[in-house]
């Protein structure tokens, strides 16, 4: 008669043991990398997005607002809220200068995004960048994340401002991020620099 051999105890124990082990390294790493992989389409959008006032600056002497659409398609649908990707009876419009309009699915975070043209504006205070003094504010372009948490903000400053966490990062340099309700994350584009008459 042959006796066939399952798992025992100790081989059941062993699995176990293994199976925790790789979780606990495997789980941190996913977080990690997802966290990493936000920050990086938070900064890409960043920088498309200062491309684009840039160019729309120079056509047309004006600061560009770009509010994103609802998923629903029921907010922030008109052109008025889509200065960069929908027709303006703007002086100088050569647009879209995006492919398409700002939508709140651009955020990894799912939740609102806004590129609005006055950097005081709520939730942010002003901009302490290097070789200014006192706080940058005025007219100008910022763009505005909703609901990013404390983790994510730190890389996306890491990344933009090249500043390690542990000091205070998050009132200085290009990008500011409020603690209060969700988590806002505002990042400085560009001050505003009048190239033509035309301006709000």
């Amino acid at each position: 008669m042959i006796r066939c051999k399952g798992f025992g105890l100790i081989d059941l124990l062993i699995f176990v043991a293994a199976a925790t082990i790789l979780a606990a390294v495997a789980v941190p790493s996913a977080g990690s990398l997802r966290d990493g992989l936000a920050a990086d389409r938070i900064v890409d959008l960043a920088d498309e997005m200062a491309r684009a006032c840039h160019r729309y600056q120079l056509d047309t002497g004006r600061c560009a607002s770009e509010l994103s659409a609802s998923t629903d398609g029921h907010s922030y649908t008109h052109p008025r809220h889509h200065e960069l990707s929908m027709p303006q009876p703007h002086a100088g419009w050569h647009g879209p200068y995006l492919e398409a309009p700002l939508r709140q699915d651009e955020s990894p975070l799912g939740g609102p995004v806004y590129l609005v043209t006055d950097l005081d504006l709520a939730p942010a205070r002003g901009f302490a960048l290097a070789g200014e003094e006192g706080l940058t504010g005025g007219s100008g372009q910022m763009l505005i994340f909703h609901g990013v948490p404390r983790r994510l903000a730190e890389l996306v400053d890491a990344r933009i401002d090249g500043k390690k966490a542990g000091g205070p990062w998050q009132a200085q340099g290009r990008v500011e991020w409020i603690s209060e309700g969700q988590g806002s994350l505002c990042i400085f584009l560009m001050k505003f620099e009048q190239t033509r008459g035309d301006q709000r």
